[in-house]
């Protein structure tokens, strides 16, 4: 008869209670005789879960009473040097809080005697490990990056694919460690949705998962390099038991142990070749495959009235690049800069989707008009060559009376003054000579009026460029102060999908908050916002380095949330709580640099 044993018990323990900075050490939550699902772990402050939580149960029968445990582990690395304490977890089991005990952690230098040792010590292990495991490991544990073509025309979109291999069944919690810049590429993200499929690859069949796609656009000619992708993650392996067995349950239930494996995508080399000679004069760097539309609303109008004319570019390319097109209007139109809408597709494929300049025209005089035919150019590079469209003429006819405007007048010829009718008339060439009674024009206001004219306006332009500037600014600065507010409302909107468990649409607004608030804070604009200037922008302005390496790590965090099956380390509780710190502790020193 199988008696079991009653004595519940809640324990932690550490592999190791002194570290060197940065060495990853191991931390176990152990309970004995009992099951429960609601178990909270320590915050873990001061340091870093590179893996975790992994759950291993176990089972022992002596002399017919059975004992059960159950450890839950974690991989953590220092984030500083000192003495810090993990804090206690708490279990509950029936009704009753079992609670572990805190432990002391010592976090010395890398190059002092223990830390040496330590990393000494965790060679030897890592040497072991490469001889019995890791060969194992990196045969069945693999990430590529496949590229959709690796020689392209300048402006050529290309897909650029990561995708994971394993045949492992145990593997948890992958995480990047090193996102590659793109030097030399515009990129669009794109989402990954594929599910997980089963592909052979040199005759082995593996499963295989996307982590991350991205679209590129190659920006110069030449040989452009892509870093590898890394990540890290926890692969559990059998371990030989090579005890004298003491029980049926030791071989069912096995002993295993989890190994913290970092590895990488390969490097990618794209070759790009530069346009070939022969640009049409009209061409702005639109590579892809275009069509071109242009319309009116309508074609007879009154003076003063207004038309619009729409120049509707749609198909597959990089369509947010592409430039507006150079329209030379008739002199006494009076033109709006036009209004731009895109609609942009993003998918494996690429680009595709339309970009709309809407333009409206103000005809001030009747007549007859021919509008100017719209043309754009770009480059095919499936064909090689360069396309052009163009459109049709327009004519437009205007009716009614003259407007009486001086705006948008310029470059007015014999031919247009006489399109004005009634209000311009030439000056006959039969003049009286000139007469010295009139000399007193010299001494009157209207000639004193129009002399000192020029200087007025000169005067008022400087006033007019000197307030739009200090507008500018205090934009600027108030763009500053309210980032704080709008990245807390922004935050606000990721909090409802914690409780739908909705973890995509979690992370996306929590990276696109933090994003906004940066630029906000910063004054930076979104075509100059990257991770490298954003980080020299925090130094600059006293933001520490470990701020920074936080701030980093966050968007770390939610990229991987976003494109590989994983879940992030304290789940999204607490990514909201660390979103929400941040923005404290970058807000600190930006306003004591502002107070200096």
């Amino acid at each position: 008869m199988l008696v079991h044993l009653q004595a519940q018990t809640f324990t932690a323990s550490v592999n190791k209670q002194k570290v060197a900075e940065n060495e990853v050490f191991e931390v176990h939550f152990q309970l004995e005789d009992a099951q429960t699902r609601d178990i909270k772990y320590p915050s873990f402050a001061n340091f870093r879960v590179r893996g975790g939580p992994n759950t291993s149960t176990s089972m022992q029968i002596i002399n017919g009473q059975v004992s059960q445990s159950v450890k839950y582990s974690f991989y953590l690395a220092p984030t500083k040097i000192g003495k810090f304490q993990i804090g206690v977890a708490k279990a509950k089991v029936n009704g009753k809080t079992l609670s572990t005990k805190p432990i002391t952690i010592e976090v010395v230098k890398a190059g002092t005697k223990t830390g040496r040792a330590n990393q000494a010590q965790g060679n030897r292990n890592n040497a072991t490990a490469s001889q019995d495991v890791m060969e194992q490991i990196r045969k069945n544990v693999f990430l590529r990056a496949l590229v959709s073509k690796s020689k392209v025309y300048q402006g050529e979109p290309l897909t650029l694919t990561y995708k994971l291999y394993t045949r492992v069944n145990n593997m948890s919690n992958p995480y990047l460690t090193d996102a590659p810049t793109y030097k030399g590429f515009w990129v669009e993200e794109l989402d990954v949705n594929d599910p997980p499929k089963a592909e052979v690859y040199k005759g082995v069949q593996y499963r295989t998962n996307v982590v991350k796609r991205v679209i590129l656009f190659p920006q110069r000619p030449g040989k452009l390099r892509v870093e590898p992708l890394k990540l890290e993650s926890n692969v559990r392996v059998t371990v030989q038991n090579t005890r004298k067995r003491r029980s049926i349950f030791d071989d069912f239930f096995g002993q295993y142990k989890d190994i913290p494996y970092a590895f990488g995508s390969n490097p990618v080399s794209i070759e790009v070749k530069p346009m070939p000679a022969g640009k049409p004069k009209d061409f702005s760097g639109a590579v892809g495959n275009y069509k071109m539309e242009v319309s009116l609303d309508k074609t007879s109008i009154e003076a003063g009235g207004s038309i619009t004319m729409k120049v509707n570019i749609s198909g597959k390319g990089n369509i947010k690049m592409l430039s507006l097109p150079k329209l030379n209007f008739p002199p006494d139109f009076f033109v709006y800069d036009p209004s731009i809408t895109d609609k942009v597709s993003r998918s494996a494929g690429g680009l595709s989707g339309s970009k709309s300049f809407d333009y409206l025209i103000v005809p001030r005089n009747p007549g007859e008009y021919k509008l100017p035919v719209v043309s754009f150019s770009f480059f095919d590079p499936n064909k090689g060559t360069y396309v052009t469209r163009t459109s049709k003429e327009f004519v437009i006819s205007v009716t009614g009376e003259a407007q009486q405007s001086t705006t948008h007048v310029t470059n007015i010829g014999k031919e247009d003054l006489e399109l004005i009718g009634e209000d311009i008339r030439y000056i006959k060439s039969e003049t009286t000579p000139f007469s010295p009674k009139d000399s007193s024009f010299l001494r009157s206001a209207g000639f004193w009026g129009l002399y000192l004219t020029p200087f007025l306006l000169f005067g008022f332009l400087v006033f007019w460029k000197q307030r739009q500037e200090k507008l500018a600014g205090d934009r600027a600065g108030m763009r500053s102060r309210k980032a704080q507010k709008l990245a807390r409302k922004r935050l606000s909107v990721a909090q409802p999908y914690v409780q739908e468990n909705n973890p995509k649409a979690f992370y996306k607004e929590i990276s696109s908050a933090m994003w906004e608030y940066i630029s906000d804070k910063l004054n930076i604009g979104r075509s100059e916002l990257s991770r490298e200037n954003v980080q020299e922008q925090l130094l600059s302005r006293g933001v520490s380095q470990e701020i920074i390496q936080r701030f980093t790590h966050l968007l770390d965090n939610c990229e991987m949330a976003l494109f590989a099956p994983t879940t992030v380390e304290g789940g999204m509780d607490s990514t909201y709580q660390e979103a929400m710190q941040l923005i404290v502790d970058i807000e600190n020193p930006l306003k004591e640099a502002v107070a200096v």
